[in-house]
């Protein structure tokens, strides 16, 4: 893979998909990677092209660097996205946190998001019992199944105190007006 190369791959990337500076770092060491394996298992020992052109994972650095230069890759405008859209669907915030540190944004970044952002919680709890049919939208038996229902919010990631307040309280305070 020449310089070139690995710069269409990592334009054609972002244009493709909305991804951080870590999420493109692993792309393109993969691609590397890759690349690297098959000249090895094609060639016997013999090499195409010069090993002049073949990049390295230290080439990955200074396109990096240009592509936030140029506003290409932005980790806060993708960190705030990722947060609306996920607990407008019924993600908790702690479990966006979470997904966004293992996308590579740092912690301390997705805290400033949040707080700037502050999510409701509890809506996105609404969201996700509503989706499920759990808690004050479930037809029947709801007594019964209170703790299933609760269990069910709490394993994606909401708190003891708002998992209480969805599951105890009535389908008519939970609707938020998004049909």
């Amino acid at each position: 893979m020449t310089a070139a190369q690995l710069r269409e791959r990592a334009l054609t990337h972002i244009a493709r998909y909305n991804c951080t500076v870590e999420g493109l770092r692993r792309v393109l060491v993969r691609g590397i990677t890759r690349n690297r394996m098959a000249l090895s298992r094609n060639t016997f020992g013999q090499t195409s092209e010069p090993q002049k052109m073949l990049v390295s994972e230290a080439d990955i650095e200074p396109l990096l660097k240009e592509f936030i230069g140029k506003g290409y890759l932005d980790d806060q405008k993708f960190a705030e996205r990722f947060i609306e859209v996920k607990t407008s669907s019924g993600m908790s915030v702690r479990t966006a946190q979470q997904k966004l540190s293992l996308k590579g944004v740092d912690r301390t970044l997705v805290d400033d998001v949040v707080e700037e952002l502050d999510p409701d919680d509890l809506e996105a709890a609404k969201i996700t019992a509503r989706k499920k049919k759990i808690g004050p939208f479930r037809l029947a038996d709801r007594d019964t199944h209170r703790q299933k229902d609760m269990a069910v919010l709490a394993r994606r990631g909401f708190s003891y105190e708002t998992c209480r307040l969805v599951v105890d309280g009535d389908a008519d305070d939970q609707d938020s007006g998004t049909d």
